[in-house]
């Protein structure tokens, strides 16, 4: 939106100076109207330039109409420089996912909403007796929910890296927690209790003998701590596998490969300035560097960025 805006904003801007400055006319003086209009119009100006994205929210009710809206701020800007910490938080986090074609995306501040009072919610509903894998993976995230101050998330649409390993969730995850290395220690923990775990499906076909079975599902995890070194943060390696029954996979005949493709999670997790990514096969990254103290390049010339890594670059 910001080209036609800034056309927008531009139009009664021109003519209201064409009202203080008549075309052919000497230039007035600068009393207190132009001075006061000169100012809001470099702040609408400076506003529109650091301005990445605008959101709007309308709420129609019988009482009236209640706008709501939140900018996203670029961080070289001007604004970005007199709002400290607008580069933090929710929009910050937005910020730093991955740049590329994704489903969804969004960012929440985790202590404006009890998070850990809904997850409670959920777990109480349950009977304590009841034996559900599903409630145990939620009593054990309460003490990790506490921890996260804020969370960003992005959906991306599925690329042949991704597929090629197996799974269509390509996926990327920025948390901004109390304590990284205890969160990640948290999440290690889960994953290890999860291990073995079975899910009942319900009754399968009946053995040799002519007896029923009961077909279940089992997780399979595991954890590598350390598994590489990226740049000086070191990063771990995670997989989740929701095995399903042979039989069932038969069942399903060639639907058995996508629903598969579901059940499999493997990924990465590393901490850095106390903030927790995780992120999937498949996961690019974009690298942004200012270019303003190189010299000016002569007419006729190419010029080469050479980029050196350390770690492990698939088809890099």
């Amino acid at each position: 939106l910001a080209p036609s805006l800034d056309k927008k904003i531009q139009e009664p801007i021109d003519e209201i100076k064409a009202e203080f400055d008549p075309p052919g006319a000497p230039a007035s003086p600068m009393g207190d109207p132009k001075m006061i209009f000169d100012l809001y119009a470099r702040a609408i100006r400076a506003g529109i330039n650091s301005t990445d994205g605008l959101l709007l929210g309308v709420d129609v009710e019988e009482d009236g109409v209640m706008i709501s809206k939140a900018l996203k701020i670029k961080p070289d800007s001007i604004m970005a420089q007199l709002i400290p910490g607008s580069d933090k938080g929710v929009a910050g986090l937005l910020a730093r996912l991955p740049r590329q074609p994704y489903i969804a995306a969004f960012a929440m501040n985790a202590k404006a909403v009890d998070l850990h009072m809904l997850m409670q919610k959920f777990v109480d509903a349950v009977p304590e007796d009841a034996d559900n894998p599903t409630i145990e993976m939620y009593r054990q995230s309460l003490p990790m929910i506490d921890q996260v101050r804020n969370a960003s998330f992005a959906l991306y649409t599925p690329d042949n890296a991704a597929v090629a390993t197996g799974s269509f969730i390509k996926a990327a995850y920025i948390y901004d927690v109390e304590d990284a290395d205890a969160y990640i220690k948290m999440y290690r923990d889960n994953l290890t209790k999860m291990n073995g775990m079975t899910y009942d499906l319900g009754e399968g076909a009946p053995d040799a003998n002519g007896n029923p079975t009961q077909m279940q599902m089992t997780v399979t995890t595991s954890f590598t701590e350390n598994a590489m070194e990226l740049d000086g943060v070191k990063v771990s390696s995670y997989e989740m596998l929701f095995n399903l029954p042979p039989e069932m996979m038969q069942q399903m005949g060639p639907m058995a490969m996508f629903v598969s493709a579901f059940t499999q999670y493997r990924g990465l997790v590393a901490a850095k300035d106390n903030q927790l990514a995780l992120i999937a096969a498949g996961d690019e990254l974009t690298l942004d560097f200012n270019a303003a103290h190189l010299p000016t390049q002569r007419p006729g010339t190419t010029r080469h960025f050479f980029l050196f890594t350390s770690g492990w670059d698939k088809d890099a």
